[in-house]
């Protein structure tokens, strides 16, 4: 396997096309696997190991330890939905229902991408927004803080998982075995959730003591339930009793 390069870090842009280089095409999902085996677009094989949690887009340039020519990354033409509203603030409300389902969009200024999805396109449709299916690069946003995961759960993909499993070497067929199968690569598209730990839980807040603004009654609220007060009835007759009490005994 030594004669097959290894692309380790990510380059400046040159200024020009370097003499030797080649292409990597790849869908978005697989632009995510940060090590892998993949096949260039001339046909040979490279393996990728870059930093974890780095996402590939369309034009960086990959380079390896051995300094040979370097590797253009493009983005491949797949299965995107192209979606558009009638006005801007109706576009950013299918944007905040798309995000609040934490589903990868691309943004532009007057529309919209997602992955192909049936019950997406539902949705949007009843939000009022058109929907158009096309093939064409995927570039969705990536995480707000800076690690670039299209799958933002932490700085570290490996923090927020439960089951605690790591990232094993995909391979260049781009099928992806089933999970908990050898060789299977977690991310968008695995065909399974992921539990969020800890790190993701609410802070636990303190019961205000009985009395006091804002205490909430129930399990844990710290004090008995107090006892029902007899409620007297009154009925038609000399006999009165109260309710919670026996009644006095007839004779």
């Amino acid at each position: 396997m030594s004669d097959i390069p290894t692309l380790t870090q990510i380059l400046p842009a040159p200024p020009a096309e370097p003499a030797g280089s080649s292409t990597l095409t790849l869908p978005f999902e697989r632009r995510q696997v940060t090590r892998q085996r993949v096949t260039l677009d001339d046909g040979r094989e490279a393996l990728l190991d870059l930093p974890r949690g780095r996402v590939l887009r369309d034009g960086d340039w990959l380079g390896g330890p051995d300094g040979g020519p370097p590797v253009q990354v493009q983005a491949a033409r797949e299965a995107v939905v192209h979606l558009t509203a009638d006005a801007p603030e109706r576009l950013m409300a299918i944007a905040y229902h798309l995000g609040n389902r934490h589903v990868a969009v691309q943004v532009a200024a007057r529309w919209l991408r997602i992955a192909a999805d049936p019950v997406l396109e539902a949705m949007v449709r009843g939000l009022g927004g058109r929907c158009q299916r096309l093939r064409a690069p995927f570039e969705p946003e990536g995480g707000a803080y800076g690690g670039g995961h299209g799958h933002e759960q932490g700085q570290r993909h490996d923090e927020g998982h439960a089951s605690g499993h790591g990232h094993a070497l995909a391979p260049a067929g781009g099928a992806n075995p089933q999970h908990g199968a050898p060789g299977h690569v977690h991310g968008p598209g695995c065909s399974h959730g992921h539990d969020h730990g800890p790190a993701h839980a609410a802070p636990a807040v303190a019961n205000p003591p009985h009395g006091a603004p804002g205490h909430v009654h129930g399990p844990g609220c710290g004090h008995g339930a107090a006892a029902p007060q007899p409620i007297t009835i009154q009925r038609r007759g000399p006999t009165i009793h109260s309710y919670g009490e026996p009644p006095p005994k007839q004779d």
